[in-house]
This record gives C-alpha cells, sequence and structure tokens, in this order.
C-alpha cells in the first residue's frame, strides 16, 4: 500500500489527545448514603460497569475517527506488485532530463539523482536530454550516469515529447531484460506535449512533473520581410509578430529594430493576455552586403527571447541569364549595357551553362524556337528551385514543342501566332510589377500597338495573371506565380517586327522590374536544432563559421542539394546570434540563429491534466480506495455521537 500524501499520516500523533482525556478524567460519581443501601449498591455498581464500557467504546471510535481521517487526506492506494519500480535483478532504466530554457534545470537533475538511487550499482542506466545527442544514447552504471547527469546544460534545442518518448522505448526494445522503464523528468510544456503520438507498448513509464507556476513572457515569434527583393536605396518593410504569453496586460513595450548596430526604427507594443499581434517596421537600405540585424524588446524575467536575429543578404548586381536561339536582344543590352545593378550574361539556346543555373535570379528564352528536352528537364528543376523564367516568343516557334515544356510545369500554353493587328487597351495597374512606376493613376498612357502575336491561354492546371492586354481580352503579358519566384509569358517577341512594344515607355519599368524582383530575398534567420542548413553560392572548402558578436568558431560541412551548395552545422552552435560564414579569412556570406519560440510559450501542463493526459501511458496505475476511509470516518462520528448521548444519560440519572 501507498499514500499519495504521506506527510497527513503525522496526524495520527492526534491519537494522543483522546487518550490523555481519557485517563484522566477527573468525574467521579458521588456518594449518597442512605439508611438502607443494599439495593442501591448493586444497582452503582451495574451502572459504574455500562459505564466504563460506554467510555472504552468512546475512546476506541475517537481513535478510529483520527485515524481514519488521516487515511482519508493521505489518500492510500494499493500498489500494483506486478508493476513495481524496482525489481530483483537487471534492471534497464533510461532517464529524460528536460534540459530545455524553460526547465527548471536543477530541480529536474535533483529528481532524476533520486530516481537511479533508488537502484544498484548492477543495474543500466541511459540518459537522455532535449539534445537526443548520440554520445547520449549509450547505457552505463550508475557512478557513470551520475557524473553525466552533473553534466547537464540547458539547451537551446526544443524536441516534441513523442520524439524523446519514442527514442527511449527505441533504445529499449534494443536491450535484454525484464525490468525495463522509462522516466521522464520535464516541466511538460503544452507547446511540446503530444502525447496523441506516442507509441504504445509493454515498456512501463513514469511521468516526473516539475512544479513551476507559468511565468510572464513577452517575445518575438517571428518575422518576415514584404519585399519581393532587396536592392540598395529600396525601402525595406518588416512585419514582426510578437505574442503575449501571460495573463495580464502589456502597454507600451518598446519594440527596437537594429541594423548594422545602428537603431534604426522603435514601435510601441500593446498587447492583451495571451494575444499575438504584426507590428511595421522598416528602414532603408544604404549599402550592399550583409546587414546584420535584430529585433529587440524590453521584457522580464524571462530574458533569453528579448532578442530576435536575422540577417539581410543585399547583391551587389542582378545576375541575368539570356538563353538567345540566334543572336543576342540589342534592346535588352541598350536597356541593361551601362546598368551597374543588373547584369546580363548572353548564351547560345544549343549551348546553355546549366551547371551555372542556380547562379542567376532570372533566365530569359529570348525569341526561343524550340527546346530540347535535356534543357527542358533544367529549367523544370531551375522553377522548383526558386528561380523565375521569361519566355519570349519569335516568328518560327515551334507552338507544339514549347507548349510541351509549358505544360509540363503547370504554366499557360500558346496557341498558334495570330497575324492580326491588335492594340493594347488595358493594364493591371494594381500588379507588382507597376509598383512605384506611376506617381498618380493616369488614363492617357500610351500603349502598345502590335502587328502579330501568339494568344496565351491558361489551362485547368495553371494559375496565372494577365498584366496587360488586348481589346479582345487576349493577354499581352501573363505572369504565373510559382513557388517563391514567377514565370512570365510575352506573346511576341521583343523587337519590331511584332510590335512597337520595345519602344514604348512601358518597356523599360516592365523589363526592369522583371529583372530586379526576380532576385529573392534570402532566409532572413534559421531556427536551432531545426533548420540549420545554410543555402551559399561558394563550393570552396573550408568554410568556417565565425560569430559577430562572440568567439564562437565552427567549421560547417558542405552538402550539395538541389537548389546548389549549403552549409550543414549539425547543431554545433547553441547560442542565438548572427554569424559570418568565411573562406581563407574573407568574410563570403552571413546568416542569423534563434532559439525555437516553442521555449517562449511558458505555459505548462499542471499535474491533475498531465495525470490525465499520460495515464495510458504511466505505470502508475493505483487502486485507490481513500474514499473507504470517508464512510468510515461518518460512521465512527455516528458511533461517537450515539456513546456520548448515552453516557451523558447514565450521568444525568446518576445526579438524580
Amino acid at each position: 500500500m501507498g499514500f499519495q500524501n504521506p506527510y497527513f499520516l503525522f496526524g495520527l500523533f492526534a491519537l494522543l489527545i483522546p487518550i490523555v482525556v481519557h485517563f484522566f478524567n477527573f468525574h467521579r460519581f458521588r456518594k449518597v448514603y442512605f439508611t438502607n443501601v443494599s439495593v442501591l449498591k448493586e444497582i452503582e455498581v451495574k451502572t459504574k460497569k455500562t459505564y466504563n464500557i460506554y467510555k472504552w467504546l468512546l475512546l476506541i471510535f475517537r481513535c478510529l475517527t483520527i485515524i481514519f481521517l488521516c487515511f482519508l487526506f493521505a489518500q492510500p492506494y494499493l500498489k500494483n506488485d506486478e508493476k513495481a519500480l524496482v525489481k530483483e535483478g537487471g534492471n534497464t532504466v533510461v532517464v529524460f532530463v528536460d534540459n530545455s530554457f524553460s526547465s527548471p534545470l536543477d530541480k529536474a537533475k535533483a529528481k532524476a539523482k533520486e530516481i537511479v538511487e533508488m537502484y544498484g550499482q548492477t543495474d543500466k542506466f541511459c540518459l537522455l536530454t532535449m539534445d537526443l545527442a548520440g554520445k547520449e544514447k549509450h547505457f552505463v552504471d550508475r557512478d557513470r550516469f551520475c557524473y553525466l547527469l552533473s553534466q547537464i546544460e540547458h539547451t537551446p534545442s526544443s524536441k516534441m515529447m513523442s520524439q524523446i518518448y519514442n527514442t527511449a522505448h527505441k533504445l529499449l526494445e534494443n536491450q535484454n531484460g525484464n525490468n525495463k522503464i522509462c522516466y521522464f523528468v520535464s516541466d511538460f510544456q503544452k507547446s511540446c506535449l503530444d502525447e496523441e503520438n506516442f507509441k504504445q507498448d509493454s515498456i512501463e513509464n513514469v511521468f516526473v512533473g516539475l512544479e513551476r507556476d507559468d511565468v510572464n513572457n513577452i517575445f518575438v515569434d517571428s518575422l518576415w520581410c514584404e519585399n519581393k527583393s532587396i536592392i540598395k536605396g529600396t525601402s525595406v518593410e518588416l512585419r514582426v509578430r510578437v505574442r503575449n504569453s501571460s495573463q495580464q496586460d502589456v502597454e507600451k513595450v518598446p519594440l527596437k529594430l537594429f541594423v548594422d548596430n545602428k537603431q534604426v526604427a522603435i514601435a510601441s507594443v500593446d498587447l492583451k493576455e495571451d494575444e499575438s499581434k504584426v507590428f511595421d517596421l522598416s528602414f532603408n537600405v544604404e549599402r550592399n552586403g550583409i546587414l546584420h540585424s535584430k529585433v529587440s524588446i524590453m521584457d522580464s524575467p524571462v530574458v533569453f527571447d528579448n532578442d530576435y536575429y536575422f540577417t539581410i543578404l543585399v547583391e551587389e548586381k542582378v545576375k541575368v541569364l539570356s538563353l538567345n536561339q540566334r543572336e543576342e536582344n540589342p534592346y535588352l543590352m541598350r536597356l541593361f549595357s551601362d546598368e551597374e545593378q543588373v547584369v546580363v550574361d548572353n548564351y547560345n539556346l544549343s549551348n546553355p551553362p546549366y551547371n551555372d543555373f542556380n547562379n542567376y535570379s532570372l533566365i530569359i528564352l529570348n525569341e526561343i524556337e524550340t527546346i530540347k528536352e535535356s534543357l527542358a528537364q533544367e529549367l523544370k528543376k531551375y522553377v522548383e528551385n526558386a528561380g523565375s523564367l521569361l519566355v519570349v516568343p519569335s516568328l518560327e516557334m515551334d507552338v507544339k514543342n514549347v507548349n510541351t515544356f509549358l505544360i509540363s510545369l503547370s504554366l499557360p500554353y500558346f496557341e498558334e501566332l495570330k497575324k492580326q493587328p491588335m492594340r493594347v487597351n488595358a493594364y493591371d495597374k494594381d500588379n507588382f510589377l507597376f509598383k512605384g512606376v506611376f506617381s498618380q493613376d493616369r488614363d492617357d498612357i500610351f500603349l502598345p500597338n502590335v502587328k502579330m502575336y501568339y494568344p496565351i491561354k491558361a489551362s485547368a492546371q495553371s494559375a496565372s495573371q494577365g498584366i496587360l492586354s488586348y481589346s479582345n481580352s487576349d493577354d499581352f503579358l501573363v505572369v504565373s506565380p510559382k513557388t517563391n519566384s514567377n514565370v512570365y509569358l510575352f506573346s511576341v517577341g521583343l523587337d519590331t517586327v511584332f510590335s512597337d512594344f520595345v519602344n514604348n515607355s512601358l518597356f523599360v519599368p516592365i523589363l526592369w522590374n522583371i529583372c530586379v524582383l526576380s532576385q529573392q530575398t534570402n532566409q532572413l534567420y534559421h531556427i536551432i536544432g531545426e533548420d540549420e542548413i545554410i543555402p551559399t553560392p561558394f563550393s570552396q572548402q573550408p568554410l568556417v563559421v565565425k560569430g559577430v558578436s562572440d568567439s564562437t568558431e565552427v567549421i560547417g560541412q558542405m552538402i550539395k542539394n538541389q537548389k546548389g551548395y549549403a552549409l550543414k552545422l549539425y547543431n554545433q552552435i547553441h547560442k542565438s546570434g548572427n554569424y559570418n560564414i568565411t573562406s581563407n579569412g574573407e568574410v563570403v556570406s552571413g546568416f542569423s540563429l534563434n532559439y525555437s519560440s516553442k521555449e517562449s510559450i511558458m505555459e505548462f501542463a499542471d499535474k491533475k491534466q498531465m495525470s490525465k493526459q499520460l495515464q495510458d501511458y504511466s505505470i502508475e496505475k493505483k487502486l485507490p480506495f481513500y474514499y473507504l476511509f470517508l464512510l468510515f470516518a461518518l460512521l465512527t462520528i455516528i458511533i461517537e455521537t450515539i456513546l456520548m448521548y448515552k453516557l451523558n444519560k447514565i450521568s444525568r440519572n446518576q445526579k438524580k
């Protein structure tokens, strides 16, 4: 038998009270003298004997009442001996210690030490933490376990409990022995508690909840940039999501934006309890290169997440690849020949630089006639990897061949050439290509005249938007959005044979924006322990990662994926911040790391909720019967009341 609240058993010392009262009861019968007392003495003896019996019964039931009440509050239960935590023979034990930022680590380590001290030196132990590092997944003796336990420190890693649970069970499945058991010592943060994904098996579990009150915390949950591309001289529009993970409202909390260690913007945060809201911050890009930045919020007592880091890579030039069927387009070259921000490289369509596709923001298929299968496959990979594409037809275009390529990418397709004069009479002024082009709405814009064109039709699988359209509702220019990129289709070639568009006032802003906006913004930040593959255009090794504001220095492993080259960190960095990538001592790129926002949500499962959620997975299958002691206590109180009534009645008769 065990007790949920054994400290209430100290109440049994209260048994001394009725015992002392009983033995030091100074009430005595009064002597009354009569001339003939022989009959009275006989009555007195009988009455006194009955009185003493009632007194002893009263003492017994008073003691029973105290005993039953103590047992009631101590909440006894029957243990299942077959499910004992510690058994004779070899015990194989896995102990998970939650060392995330939200966990009271000292309490967790103390609990884990108490657990292993229940076992013997011959038992085997395995220590797991939130890191789930390879060095942890080994079974050791008790002394070695205690040493490893003492070395645990807080970690930024934050994994779901199902991953911890299933890893622990998998380790035990590969071990011999009859008594296999897992202990999970954690604060059981709600954001990480996904018990529905626990794998059910015969391995026993004990969940040890760490007592901790919910802590008020205000933190930056995420941020993103509204700009499709960022170049020098543009204004960056930043969106910052701030969350109030507390049970009280906050007002006028400063939210500051720093770029290159200079404060460039500030906002005032007002949030209701458990509310999140998006705040706007903006700044002007004054230079090319690596812009290490952060958003800071003033909050306490939880301070590990007060800074949220991000890095913007501003490329000096936008690189465009023009694949020409015959010759380079003179109008495009005239537009970008003296331009420093846009560089156009020309290659013949028969000999494209496949290996360099990922180095270009935009590929132009200039006046194409046919697309080879090999080129079609590489262009498909390029578009799927967030590359933008511009398709410009020619008079000799093989419509069927080109459409095969377009339909394979779920794009609109061309119909046969229409040799029919047409005028562009409408444009989508709200399209992103026209952003910043017009200072005010105008209806007198001179639009292109067309001599012939290829009608563009949307398929059932394609999503497209007309930017310029003819009077018969056919489209002059179409954009089809893909994942992080766009595919543009002109219905005419970019020369005077088709139309006067190359001499029209819209030619320059449309082609300029197609090229510039094709340069995608880099991923602003990565999450420690979750997203540690950093894209990089450099393939040379080794690449060294160095902290901007500390002495961190690690060597990442270069890998090649579908999007090009990337640097994999393998959980070598455990601190949030801004970092540079260097090659031969020269800074070549940069990135930022942040802690997972799951650890910032200071909401924890209480004991009752946790027991209810995890009762199907825990060996704490107790048979409570404390409610019986409530009935026993009520019964003894009733009997005690009856005995008191009897004793008082006898006392009154004696007084008479």
